[in-house]
């Protein structure tokens, strides 16, 4: 069993690794304005990044650039990035670290501004972490940071400045007066990123929107059947009449999985959810007095954790899992002539590799191994090939 782990170990890895990468077509600009048509690795990024790796359109080689040497990057029909050197207010925005100063803490940074809205006017996002900015800019005024700081009014009350809304009111000017509905923008990129749509296409200036709406969470349920290879085997050198190696059996998997797809980094994560059933039987003849040992006992077994997909095609795709699984059932190993022992599953660790097409799904996972009886030297692994397809 320890041999079949480190194999499915190493072939974890070389799949993680070997996986392939998804290129896109985009280009940069360096600081001198000399362009350059690439293929960017696109990796829908959370925080805004600082560098990115590309290839030349006829080349394989993989490359990186960073801020230093850029002045501006996109990927087509996709994003575009600015670098700009701008204040960012570096507040948290942690209810339990919140200050009394309603005064932003402006850091003058140079960093890539993640473009919104493209137009007279035109709305950029900084994002780090959990933290979101955003600015705004013309071609004759110099991109500003829009104003939004969570403050403590009293020891029990927090309150807001919200400046950014006479920023935009003051902007924001269609036909010598405010923008309608200015004053009731929320601090949020749907919201200014409609807004300043409006203004553009109020103003009769062409605009560009890069911003695409995430999608949402995606849920899907996924029938999950399979064949388990289980083995079992408790020693104990002060009751080594209750030695046993119940050995390797084979068994029906039955389950159902909740997938949960995210909607950052291009949909490649997932959180995922499963209830499995599985039977585990051994009958063993023991050289001691206890002439004989048998157990038999049905599992529920609830695996939560993660899943990376590796898109080949747009139907096909590997995927890596990660999960901590609670084991929920406990059974007895009987003896002939001694008294039983209690079988208490401990939670364990599986980590699984697969191929999905369209609606169908090939798994293959391996449950390490877990204590299963308190005050023996006991173990209970699991290797599963996993059938899967999803109903919705």
């Amino acid at each position: 069993m320890r041999k079949l782990q480190l194999t499915f170990l190493a072939i974890f890895l070389s799949f993680y690794c070997m996986a392939q990468i998804s290129f896109e077509e985009g280009y940069f600009i360096k600081d001198s304005g000399q362009k350059t048509e690439c293929l960017i690795k696109n990796n829908d990024w959370k925080s805004n990044p600082r560098e990115f790796q590309y290839r030349l359109v006829d080349s394989d080689k993989t490359n990186s650039i960073s801020i230093r040497e850029l002045k501006e990057f996109g990927v087509y029909n996709t994003s575009k990035y600015i670098k700009s050197e701008v204040n960012i207010d570096k507040s948290t925005d942690d209810t339990n670290k919140l200050t009394d100063n309603k005064e932003p803490e402006f850091e003058i940074n140079e960093v890539f501004l993640r473009v919104l809205v493209e137009g007279k006017i035109s709305l950029y996002e900084y994002t780090n972490g959990n933290s979101q900015r955003f600015f705004y800019g013309s071609e004759n005024k110099e991109i500003q940071p829009l104003v939004y700081k969570r403050y403590k009014l009293s020891s029990n009350k927090v309150t807001t400045n919200s400046s950014y809304k006479k920023q935009l009111w003051d902007a924001l000017r269609c036909d010598g007066k405010p923008l309608d509905g200015v004053q009731d923008v929320s601090y949020n990129r749907k919201e200014l990123v409609d807004l300043f749509k409006k203004y553009n296409a109020c103003v009769n200036s062409g605009y560009i929107e890069f911003y695409k709406k995430r999608n949402k969470v995606t849920t899907s349920l996924n029938i999950r059947s399979g064949i388990n290879s289980t083995a079992l085997e408790i020693y104990r050198a002060a009751q080594s009449f209750k030695n046993v190696d119940f050995g390797t059996k084979l068994s029906l998997r039955l389950g159902a999985e909740v997938e949960f797809l995210l909607p950052f980094n291009a949909n490649k994560w997932a959180v995922i959810s499963e209830i499995a059933y599985f039977k585990y039987s051994g009958d063993e003849e023991l050289d001691t007095a206890a002439r004989g040992a048998k157990i038999d006992f049905n599992s529920i077994e609830i695996p939560i954790g993660v899943r990376h997909y590796f898109y080949l095609s747009n139907n096909s795709s590997l995927f890596l899992n990660a999960s901590i699984i609670f084991n929920l059932s406990s059974s007895e190993i009987l003896y002939e002539n001694a008294d039983s022992l209690t079988i208490q599953q401990s939670n364990s660790l599986a980590f699984g590799l697969g191929y999905r097409h369209k609606r169908y799904a090939l798994e293959f996972r391996n449950g390490l191994k877990r204590t299963v009886v308190p005050h023996f030297e006991s173990s209970l692994g699991t290797m599963s090939l996993i059938f899967g397809y999803t109903l919705f």
